[in-house]
Formats: C-alpha cells, sequence, structure tokens
C-alpha cells in the first residue's frame, strides 16, 4: 500500500519538482526497521526514472547509509559514467570510494574535463582537507592530462 502511494507521488510529480519528491521518498523510506527492504524498494521505485541523476545518486546514498557498499559504488559509478558533466555524482562518488587515490583519480580526470567548474574545486580543497595543495599540483600528481 505505502509502495503504491509513494509510485503515485513519484509519476504525479512534475520533471521540475522530481528531484525533491526523490529525496522526500528516500527520507520517508530511512524511517522502515529493514533497510536492505527499504534499499530494495526505492530501487524498484526509481527504476522508472533511472535516466536521472537524482535517481540514481539517492540510491547510491541511499545503498551506502544502509551498509551496502558494493551496490552504492556500483549506482555512483554508473552515475558518473551515464552523467559525465554532473559534480554532484563525481562527489558522491569520491565519498563512497575507500581508495583515496582513486578518489583523487576521479576527481582530477573530472577538473580535467571541467577546469571551470569552481565549485569542484572549492569542494575538492575543503572536503578532503587539502586546503593547502593546488588542484593544478594534484592532477600533476596523477598525470592526468590536461587535454
Amino acid at each position: 500500500e505505502a509502495k503504491q502511494a509513494l509510485a503515485q507521488q513519484l509519476a504525479a510529480s512534475p520533471p521540475e519538482q522530481l528531484p525533491t519528491v526523490i529525496g522526500t521518498v528516500q527520507r520517508n523510506l530511512s524511517r522502515m526497521s529493514d533497510k536492505s527492504k527499504a534499499v530494495n524498494l526505492l530501487r524498484e521505485l526509481l527504476a522508472p526514472y533511472r535516466e536521472s541523476v537524482d535517481a540514481r545518486l539517492a540510491i547510491a546514498q541511499f545503498s551506502m547509509v544502509s551498509g551496502d557498499r558494493a551496490g552504492a559504488l556500483r549506482e555512483a559509478r554508473e552515475a558518473v559514467t551515464k552523467f559525465p558533466k554532473s559534480e554532484i555524482a563525481v562527489l558522491v562518488l569520491t565519498q563512497i570510494v575507500e581508495d583515496k587515490a582513486e578518489a583523487s583519480r576521479v576527481l582530477s580526470e573530472f577538473l580535467c574535463r571541467r577546469w571551470c567548474s569552481f565549485r569542484t574545486r572549492y569542494r575538492l580543497r575543503f572536503s578532503c582537507g587539502m586546503r593547502d595543495c593546488r588542484v593544478a599540483d594534484l592532477m600533476d600528481s596523477n598525470r592526468v592530462s590536461r587535454a
């Protein structure tokens, strides 16, 4: 019954409101005691919206919180592959990845593609504790071409 109501809520939302509704559905499901069941339900509910970066990232984040790191990593990587210009997709992936070197590489590659992304450079410095380093130095250390 709740599944049907949530599915109707998603279906009735206009495209510009979909990210907000996805967030609301995610928060509602987070109250369930069985997190594994909640993740599966979220995946089912968001299946029709997999072309949305918001749907993929909601699943990734909820999977991570629910203890399914492999599922979270898969969803986040798919989001970055499908939406290579999405700053939020790259940032979610770097938060989920355990290996800091891989996280740095992902960020470096993204910045090479979108050097003008000021918000991402800012977040890189402050979220990763790299206040004193320059993004260019990080990119050079990972030997990522700027071309």
